[in-house]
């Protein structure tokens, strides 16, 4: 019976915000989430489920997760159903004040693992923002008792200073609203039992087909082309990094996207898409676009930021003659003459050229070795050293937006 986990709700809606986090993240901190009955069963369900874990991920360096829709217990199936309800995803979004929830809802996606960190398994610091527009946390501790409670969550800012620990007591937990600087890290040495139920919206066009900040004045869109790094250089090295057994290869460019949003939100760009696979399948997401009643599209990479609004200025005056025009930075593309698009033909524009050259600061991530993937990870956690000095030097212009714990989710208020 679903009823039998309204007690998520009552302690989701009745829970306060940790202010020692109020500058970098929000977090509200949970106890008595399950009922007795419930937590009692899922606290030894989650030991008696180790067994089901292959060996070898047990001995892995990074924790273990089992999705709890896997799980043949019906009572998990309902769990997750209530997890991933319209209703529990409103409680959610309410307890972080969105707005416009009813035209969003449907884009939330819910996954909900239990977690096993293993004594000699440890998860870097990290952020949970990822690829998304949104990602909201919920995690709760299923220890069988009070012995481990030393060893909960640490919530710290991108300088690595601490600001809040956890306690890991059982029935207890937090809701976190992630950023692109908002990072945590689990207390290892003991083996840690959770559940967590994570609600993300994507940024990627392909899943969220929305057109954000929308505008329907305007006929010009932007475009953040999320290219994927080169995945026959990076990919397969990436394996023996720090970060083994964990898709990194993405971090770099995801976090350059989330940045680049950003800086669009400060300049008040309308009509954002963002794109990872930009020119796939004969141009059909520029088409989508172009069906949306846009006419022109100004595509850049994710990393771009921009020092003032003259691009805006620009674009909405420029009377657009060529099927793509502009330089690797930054081009237009006019969306009536999708058939003639060649990138190896695109003209250049002198005054878009100095205007781009005057106003952003950029460095293409395109073809990273695995070490500096990980330089890169460790740069925006304020963690690296001088070994990659010449790759510090091009990518310091991030600075500036390491201190930025701004979320992206005002994007979604006007959406098509």
């Amino acid at each position: 019976m679903i009823d039998q986990f309204a007690d998520i709700r009552k302690s989701i809606e009745t829970s306060i915000p940790e202010p020692k986090l109020n500058n970098v993240s929000q977090l509200f901190l949970l106890s008595n989430v399950f009922s007795d009955k419930v937590y009692k069963k899922m606290s030894s369900d989650v030991l008696r489920y180790v067994k089901y874990i292959p060996e070898d991920q047990q001995k892995r360096r990074v924790p273990t997760t089992i999705n709890i829709y896997s799980e043949k217990d019906n009572f998990y199936k309902d769990l997750w159903y209530y997890f991933s309800s319209d209703e529990m995803k409103k409680v959610i979004l309410r307890k972080f004040n969105f707005k416009n929830i009813d035209n969003i809802i449907d884009k939330v996606e819910v996954i909900s693992n239990f977690h096993y960190d293993f004594p000699h398994q440890w998860d870097e610091r990290h952020t949970d923002q990822k690829n998304n527009l949104i990602t909201i946390t919920l995690q709760v501790y299923l220890p069988l008792d009070n012995k481990i409670q030393n060893y909960g969550t640490v919530f710290t800012n991108s300088s690595n200073k601490f600001l809040y620990e956890t306690k890991f007591l059982p029935n207890c937990g937090y809701l976190l609203m992630s950023n692109n600087n908002s990072y945590h890290e689990p207390k290892v040495g003991v083996t840690r039992t959770s559940i967590t139920a994570r609600y993300t919206i994507p940024l990627e066009y392909t899943k969220i087909q929305k057109i954000l900040n929308y505008d329907k004045d305007l006929k010009t869109c932007y475009i953040i082309w999320n290219k994927s790094l080169s995945p026959q250089d990076v990919l397969e090295q990436s394996k023996s990094t720090s970060f083994s057994g964990v898709d990194t290869v993405d971090i770099p460019a995801d976090y350059f996207t989330c940045m680049t949003l950003q800086n669009m939100i400060e300049h008040n760009f309308k009509n954002i898409v963002v794109m990872k696979d930009l020119f796939i399948d004969k141009l059909s997401l520029l088409k989508k676009v172009k069906d949306k009643g846009f006419e022109k599209a100004v595509i850049f990479l994710g990393g771009v930021i921009w020092k003032t609004d003259e691009i805006i200025k620009y674009v909405n005056a420029y009377n657009i003659r060529e099927a793509i025009v502009g330089t690797k930075e930054c081009f237009i593309i006019d969306l009536n003459s999708l058939d003639n698009i060649d990138l190896a033909t695109m003209h250049n524009n002198t005054e878009l050229s100095k205007l781009v050259n005057d106003n952003v600061s950029y460095h293409n991530l395109d073809k990273l070795t695995s070490k500096q993937v990980d330089y890169f990870i460790d740069f925006v956690r304020s963690e690296n050293d001088d070994s990659e000095q010449n790759l510090k030097n091009k990518i310091k212009y991030v600075d500036q937006y390491k201190t930025n714990y701004s979320s992206i989710h005002s994007l979604l208020y006007n959406i098509l």
